[in-house]
């Protein structure tokens, strides 16, 4: 059985992460799988993830994912993280 996980503390752990090896000045392209889009409004979450959005300088679009006989196979976020330097 899978654990239910708390998706806006795992996505701040990896957007910290992130923000620790390039530092605090970040533009991050987001591409997210419209089936987590649906997870998060489906659980109430757009606040939540606007502000990791906004803290994070996340930029990016919904996505369709991985398609298999009509099927989403995906439920991902997938990022480019730069880091800005003056």
């Amino acid at each position: 059985m899978a654990a239910q996980v708390d998706y806006v503390q795992q996505m701040r752990g990896a957007l910290n992460q992130i923000r620790d090896d390039l530092g605090d000045h970040l533009l991050v392209l987001g591409m997210e799988c419209a089936a987590r889009r649906e997870m998060v409004e489906h659980h109430n979450l757009q606040q939540p993830v606007a502000q990791l959005f906004t803290e994070f300088n996340i930029w990016g679009f919904n996505c369709m994912g991985e398609q298999s006989n009509s099927l989403n196979m995906n439920g991902s976020f997938n990022c480019l993280a730069f880091a800005l330097t003056a």
